[in-house]
């Protein structure tokens, strides 16, 4: 585990970093990818991760840039689905994991923007798939009652 005294300077670096690979134009414009690629191509997968590391350095107390948020948030919210869902990437078909990560990262980036135009936005954004989950999950347990053996 990192110490956010003593590992203070690896973590800010860890941080520069991945603001540096988020990728900053194009379609996938604030999504990330297995390396540095500014113009690339980025994934839901890779997006996730580094999301999370963002959020764990900023209530630790690091900086991490508002555009950089703002570049999360717009990478979530134009890779949706029609449906509400989320793919691997823009072009993919969507998956449950994805969507699980695009809730999640639009709900991180909520948290760290200010309430803003694009706050009722993400809000949004993310009701469709976790209106549709619990639909799910009610007719699944229906059929399979969870948590007996």
């Amino acid at each position: 585990w990192a110490s956010p005294k003593e590992d203070a300077e690896l973590i800010q670096r860890n941080v520069e970093w991945l603001e540096k690979a988020q990728v900053a134009e194009g379609k996938s414009r604030g999504a990330w990818s297995y390396a540095v690629t500014n113009g690339g191509r980025g994934d839901g997968s890779c997006s996730r991760f580094g999301v999370l590391g963002l959020d764990a350095a900023k209530r630790a107390g690091f900086k991490v840039n508002d555009e950089t948020w703002k570049r999360v948030s717009d990478y979530w919210l134009t890779a949706q689905k029609e449906n509400g869902a989320w793919g691997y990437t823009p072009e993919s078909g969507p998956t449950l994991t994805m969507t699980l990560a695009g809730v999640a990262g639009l709900a991180t980036a909520n948290r760290h923007l200010p309430n803003d135009d694009q706050t009722k936005t993400r809000e949004a954004a993310m009701r469709t798939p976790i209106s549709r989950a619990a639909r799910t999950s009610a007719s699944i347990s229906a059929c399979v009652p969870l948590g007996k053996t």
